[in-house]
């Protein structure tokens, strides 16, 4: 009885582990960071896989027939200590080990104590004011509801602590209900993903430049405090985590030593509080994420633009990557079979998201009309269908959580450029809304079902709205509709531009942000062209050029030119990028005609001198 779950929770552990290995580097990062972030992912990502296993026990459980219980049965005394484990582990970390060792990461001193007790220091002041805000909404509640007793008090705060983790739910599942297909069907089309890369690019290219000017100012801090700070191994730190800003900025302070010595012996002894605060700032300095988010920006570009470079050989050579398949059968599959089979997916993922929302919907219904969710789960295999239902909905729910961006201080990032802030970050979240999600999921079954799940004697009656009101516990799953008509309206970005948030709220990287296209488009050109040579010459690409720019001309107004500020030092980490690359693309697109008019001046003289008709004139 044990097989399914332990080989479920081996595959999640797998699945985890190849998540924080993905967005981490392993090796860098210190061993507690990995191992706790491994469990704090770990606990709602097993959910899917307990929970469908609580309900088939449950249900053999009512029916009381043990010559056919299910293979993944369990006992009811076995699924509560995992249930009490994982609910209590879940709470410990949401509400203080993670914000403590995400404080402890974040924090500028150098002594382990020291960034201890500044953690803690700072997550009582955090705590504190939660309480006093709570306090008030507690008060207010008071004075409103008729409570004669102190369990209907307790029940009240229990409601109330649920209630904030499943407003949070609900409003990613309503979010990701509508985003996730519609993602997918954009996915499908190139033409569509070039122009939403170059809306992005300029945005994604300015906030790197400021990163870059950023670090290299606080490297000019660093290395002027080493004249003046006896703690040199604090400098040293320093000077690790920004190496080549520090290199750079020794090297122009040898160019002009005699600034740089007036500058020093103005500098006083700074305070330790003044050295943890730029030990901080260095720690969050954001140029090796903007780095990584312009690199990945211009691969994906070039994936696509290699995609639409069709010509009548039909073949598909990549330059990001190599590809197994050949050039021929590449293209067949890349051009035509990739594209239908996302789309055939995100009209699955469409109609299984149409389901849970008319679910959601008539959530108090005891005999809902059309139960596309709870018929196939009640009269089919309940382990299969629940488990994939509820995958389905921690997918939707999770991935708009992972892919928000929090005043543009936390973000998720391939190739283990996330900070270690943001993974505790995101893993407090996930934390927060897995058992809210997981009672969503139940209340969308039928009453006489779930009754007999653990989880329901465990867990849902602590999360029971009941004593809010019974107006709030029937209108609340309501709610889901407000989400689901923000994004499939986009309404998001308005509310961003109107409140001041563009491009450092939410980031679904399927929104246009504000920029303007053709400054994006050169931005791009330009790049790929310093890094890969020549851009295809055919007419699909010329097709999306025209395309792009009669919408750029309905738009987004006149090109801006392309003002390329890597330094130096950021040739390694920007795939030997190009220095100075500049230029408007009407300047390339000359240039090009130019290069195409002398080709053909060559070869029209060659065709002369071969027929006998011209003698040569070399020059």
């Amino acid at each position: 009885m044990w097989i399914i779950l332990a080989a479920g929770f081996l595959a999640v552990s797998v699945a985890v582990l190849a998540f924080i290995a993905k967005v981490t580097k392993l090796n860098v990062i210190p061993a507690y960071v990995s191992l706790l972030a491994f469990v704090a992912f770990l606990i709602p990502t097993f959910t899917v896989v307990l929970l469908p296993i609580d309900l088939a026990s449950g249900r053999a459980d009512a029916v009381q027939d043990r010559e056919s219980l299910p293979i993944s049965y369990l006992d009811h005394t076995v699924l509560l200590k995992i249930w009490r484990a994982s609910y209590w582990l879940s709470f410990s970390l949401t509400l203080t080990i993670l914000p403590i060792t995400q404080s402890f990461v974040e924090s500028g001193y150098k002594e382990p104590w020291q960034r201890l007790v500044s953690s803690i220091r700072q997550n009582l002041r955090y705590q504190a004011l939660y309480l006093l805000v709570g306090l008030f909404g507690v008060a207010y509640i008071l004075l409103n509801t008729d409570l004669r007793s102190f369990s209907d008090f307790k029940s009240l705060l229990i409601a109330l602590a649920n209630t904030w983790g499943l407003f949070l739910a609900i409003n990613f599942l309503g979010h990701g209900l509508v985003n996730i297909p519609r993602r997918i069907w954009r996915s499908a089309d190139y033409k569509v993903q070039v122009r939403e890369l170059e809306i992005r690019s300029s945005s994604v290219h300015e906030k790197l430049e400021d990163a870059i000017t950023e670090e290299l100012e606080l490297a000019s801090q660093v290395v002027a405090l080493e004249k003046t700070t006896a703690d040199k191994e604090w400098l040293e730190d320093m000077s690790n985590l920004i190496p080549a800003a520090v290199a750079k900025t020794r090297s122009t302070r040898s160019r002009n030593s005699s600034t740089w010595i007036s500058m020093s012996r103005s500098q006083k002894d700074p305070t330790e509080a003044q050295m943890a605060d730029l030990m901080n700032k260095i720690r969050n300095n954001k140029r090796e994420r903007y780095t990584a988010e312009w690199n990945q920006l211009v691969s994906q570009y070039t994936y696509l633009l290699d995609c639409t470079n069709l010509n009548s050989e039909h073949v598909l050579h990549h330059r990001t990557f190599r590809s197994r398949l050949s050039p021929k059968l590449a293209y067949y599959y890349y051009v035509f079979g990739l594209p239908l089979v996302k789309k055939f997916v995100a009209i699955c993922a469409a109609l299984l998201s149409a389901a849970v929302l008319w679910a959601e919907i008539l959530i108090n219904e005891d005999e809902p009309f059309l139960r596309f969710v709870t018929f196939p789960i009640t009269t089919w295999n309940i382990e299969i269908w629940s488990a994939l239902l509820l995958a389905y909905m921690a997918c939707c729910c999770y991935a708009t959580l992972l892919r928000l961006k929090i005043f543009d201080r936390y973000a998720l990032l391939d190739h283990g450029h996330t900070s270690q802030s943001s993974l505790f970050f995101y893993a407090s979240y996930c934390c927060r809304v897995t058992i809210p999600l997981s009672y969503n999921f139940v209340t969308l079954l039928p009453q006489t079902f779930r009754d007999y799940s653990t989880f329901s004697q465990f867990l849902a009656k602590a999360i029971d709205l009941q004593p809010l009101g019974t107006a709030f516990n029937n209108w609340f799953p309501l709610y889901i509709l407000l989400p689901v008509l923000l994004t499939l309206c986009n309404s998001y970005d308005r509310l961003k531009r109107t409140f001041g948030f563009a491009g450092s709220w939410i980031d679904d990287n399927d929104d246009d942000e504000i920029g303007s296209a053709a400054e994006g488009r050169d931005q791009l050109r330009s790049e790929i062209s310093a890094r890969y040579g020549e851009l295809p010459n055919n007419s699909a690409l010329r097709r999306i050029d025209h395309d792009a720019r009669d919408h750029d001309n309905e738009d987004d107004g006149d090109t801006v030119p392309f003002l390329h500020s890597y330094t130096a030092y950021e040739e390694d980490e920007v795939n030997q990028s190009s220095q100075a690359s500049h230029g408007m693309n009407s300047v390339w697109s000359n240039l090009r005609s130019q290069v195409n008019k002398t080709i053909g001046s060559a070869k029209d003289r060659l065709g002369e001198i071969n027929r006998g008709r011209a003698n040569p004139n070399i020059v």
